[in-house]
């Protein structure tokens, strides 16, 4: 798949989101709060579980600012509580619940301010989505706003869509996993018409390892 030069945009049409290009990739670090703040790097396994929650997060999760409380949320709906259980172990944070009056659905959330500051360390820098990283920054900035008498946590700039890592990484396969739908439309204007496909690496239930990049079925 060719990736147009700077100005050029690639559109993911099945999430109606604009995906950025930059040369930089995902950055995560237990000095930022993750674990602790112990100053170790995450194991190869911790940054695919990490990618993949990225792309899981920008795919179904939800960045919620309760204004006249001054509290913030986050949140991620599923029918299936597996998937929000293997979240909660892989972060060793937040919780899950199920709301009967919704139809049965399972909800992981995160509303205590050192999880929200974690997770904010975790997505500051790493988001892909336009739309994700704008609700992400007023998220950021209400908590700001809402803790004075806390260190300000500042905007990283985030990566940009790279070749690399849509099939290096987790984020595409957790992208995916929070759609449940993708699709990709390349159109020229003129000249001769060419497809191209490409596999994913649909993880089986219960198999403890839905983060899998890509890169194994190129």
């Amino acid at each position: 798949m060719k990736i147009e030069r700077k100005e050029k945009r690639l559109e993911q049409r099945g999430s109606s989101e604009t995906i950025r290009r930059t040369t930089s990739t995902f950055l995560f670090s237990r000095g930022d709060n993750l674990s602790g703040g112990m100053e170790k790097d995450f194991s190869e396994e911790e940054q695919k579980f990490l990618q993949w929650f990225v792309g899981f997060t920008e795919g179904d999760g939800s960045f919620t600012v309760d204004y006249p409380r001054r509290r913030l949320y986050f949140t991620i709906n599923k029918r299936d509580p597996e998937v929000l259980h293997e979240v909660q172990q892989g972060l060793g944070f937040g919780s899950v619940v199920q709301y009967p009056s919704q139809g049965g659905c399972w909800r992981f959330f995160v509303s205590d301010q050192q999880g929200v500051d974690r997770l904010i360390h975790l997505f500051n820098g790493n988001l892909l989505l336009e739309k994700v990283s704008a609700r992400f920054s007023r998220w950021l900035q209400a908590r700001n706003s809402f803790r004075p008498t806390l260190p300000p946590i500042h905007r990283k700039r985030d990566p940009i869509l790279t070749p690399i890592l849509l099939h290096s990484t987790g984020w595409l396969s957790g992208l995916i996993q929070g759609e449940r739908c993708f699709s990709i439309s390349v159109m020229k204007d003129t000249g001769p018409v060419f497809r191209s496909a490409f596999a994913l690496p649909w993880i089986k239930r219960g198999s403890g390892r839905r983060w899998t990049g890509c890169d194994a079925c190129w």
